[in-house]
């Protein structure tokens, strides 16, 4: 990577050829990492062969607009031509400087690419995942260095001595943040719900066979969960495990609501005390959001989450209005409005006794299921013993940390859905990135994916239970130790990351002012 900069950089004399520099890298990064999403595009889409590569291209552009800003700095700005200790450390502020600033379609930092070791992403605890970003620069900066200078490998080796020394001392200080006393906290118990029912194209807004399939999993599968595991007091049901649809049936959302989608999270907190969490969509104010609601809804405090960040040609179509034409190229974008709030919920639980299936009982219990009032008045609502507060993120949004970043909550929960992307390897490349946030904030965190990956890890980022597979049905199941850490992000915010990046390119700045004089 550093190496096919450093060339680009010795041929590249002016801004536009640089431009096309940064772009065709960006086209051929973005297509090396998520080569599988040019047929989700072609999928989504449903455009021929050659408009699906045009919109690739643009979405490549869109994705890695941080590449093109770098070569534009390092080019016109930096101008660094040997790889010293001073330099290095301005290369990868930069890298990491452009990566957390420029806006990106599908956030993708390259910090996800240390999320799996486990002492190096403690890093993220004190500037995010792109603090992991300057780390991986500065290792690639450090392997050019050495692979591909012109000098004896002894003076090269010499030359990246001190490069040696700081990654080292980096690995030394992460295993320490990995072993930083977190405050003990208690246990819940966690239940997360894969139905996988697959992609869900406006074609199937009213299969009333699909949405009788997509809620017969959803019953079925947390049923079981419970009879496997006796107890929970969270179900999380993932991103439109019921698309389409409304729990709620209030006047303005009348049209699009399930009484079924409304009896069987309220049948399953009566039966087994449990806070069901999941998504459906809400009408409000004559807008269409998607909303992250809690069964049951607590008497005072917030029950329900409004989507903020919504994917752009997914979830909405930008410039819809001043360009009505597009639809027909984007027929299966949605029609959803963003939330203008961003708050903690409220879950509430009761300890009632581990769950024992009375299979005469459930037999006679299905004809409720789409009755809601009918449920309400065969089963009384449980006395409540237990509650914790939630930081809501659906799909999209775990990928933004200045989005995740928590207050109160004692756990981060993520509903999602990666069914566009079939079985392709983004379902995995989305959850690994998704973890750190769990990392950064110090408390633990839950995902329930429909289509895959679902997990539950702690405050550190290990694995709690086994993750799911992509594209394919699946049960989680957890005791999550509510212990929280003491993280810097969690306290400065991205102010610690930028703090740092400043650091970082002082020396550089002063070298470069002293050798002007």
């Amino acid at each position: 990577f550093s190496r096919c900069i450093a060339a680009i950089w010795q041929q590249c004399q002016s801004s536009a050829r640089v431009a096309a520099a940064g772009g065709l890298f960006a086209a051929s990064v973005n297509f090396i990492n998520f080569g599988k999403l040019y047929a989700t595009i072609h999928r989504y889409t449903g455009q021929s062969v050659v408009v699906t590569a045009l919109l690739s291209l643009a979405y490549a552009l869109l994705c890695q607009l941080k590449i093109a800003a770098f070569f534009f700095l390092h080019r016109f700005l930096l101008r660094v031509n040997e790889f010293t200790l001073i330099n290095a450390l301005a290369l990868s502020a930069a890298t990491a400087l452009c990566d957390a600033a420029l806006p990106e379609l599908f956030p993708w930092s390259w910090g996800n690419a240390l999320a799996a070791q486990p002492f190096l992403r403690q890093w993220a605890s004190v500037g995010t995942v792109y603090l992991l970003s300057f780390i991986a620069a500065f290792g690639g900066i450090t392997l050019a260095a050495v692979f591909f200078a012109a000098a004896p490998l002894r003076l090269r080796l010499q030359a990246v001595q001190y490069h040696a020394a700081a990654l080292l001392l980096a690995l030394l200080i992460g295993f320490a943040l990995y072993l930083w006393p977190a405050a003990p906290g208690r246990t819940v118990s966690a239940l997360a719900v894969q139905t996988n029912i697959g992609a869900a194209p406006e074609a199937r807004r009213s299969d009333s066979d699909f949405a009788a399939d997509a809620i017969n999993r959803l019953f079925n599968q947390s049923l079981e969960g419970l009879i496997l595991h006796g107890r929970a007091n969270l179900i999380l049901w993932g991103e439109a495990s019921m698309p389409f649809h409304s729990s709620d049936g209030d006047a303005e959302s009348r049209d699009i609501y399930s009484p079924t989608f409304d009896a069987v999270p309220e049948y399953l907190h009566r039966i087994s005390g449990a806070a069901i969490l999941y998504q459906d969509l809400h009408r409000q104010k004559n807008r269409l959001h998607a909303r992250l609601l809690v069964r049951p809804a607590p008497a005072i405090d917030l029950s329900a989450y409004l989507k903020r960040r919504l994917v752009p040609w997914g979830e909405y179509l930008p410039f819809e209005g001043a360009l009505p034409a597009m639809r027909a190229w984007f027929p299966e974008a949605g029609r959803l409005s963003p939330g203008n709030t961003g708050n903690e919920i409220s879950a509430r639980f009761a300890g009632m006794p581990a769950f024992r299936a009375d299979r005469q009982r459930l037999k006679d219990d299905l004809t409720l299921m789409s009755a809601p009032e009918k449920i309400r008045a065969a089963y009384p609502l449980p006395q409540n013993s237990g509650q914790i507060i939630v930081k809501p993120l659906l799909c999209y949004e775990a990928l933004f940390p200045s989005d995740s970043r928590v207050e109160a909550a004692e756990l981060i929960v993520n509903l999602a859905s990666d069914a566009w992307f079939g079985d392709g390897i983004e379902g995995e490349q989305h959850a690994a990135a998704v973890a750190l946030r769990a990392v950064e904030n110090g408390v633990p965190m839950l995902r329930a994916a429909m289509s895959g990956v679902s997990f539950m890890v702690d405050a550190r980022g290990e694995d709690l239970t086994p993750r799911s597979g992509q594209g394919r049905p699946a049960i989680l199941h957890a005791d999550i130790p509510l212990t929280t850490r003491k993280t810097v992000f969690a306290r400065f915010g991205m102010a610690a990351f930028y703090a740092l990046m400043a650091a970082a390119l002082w020396p550089y700045a002063l070298e470069r002012a002293i050798s002007r004089r």
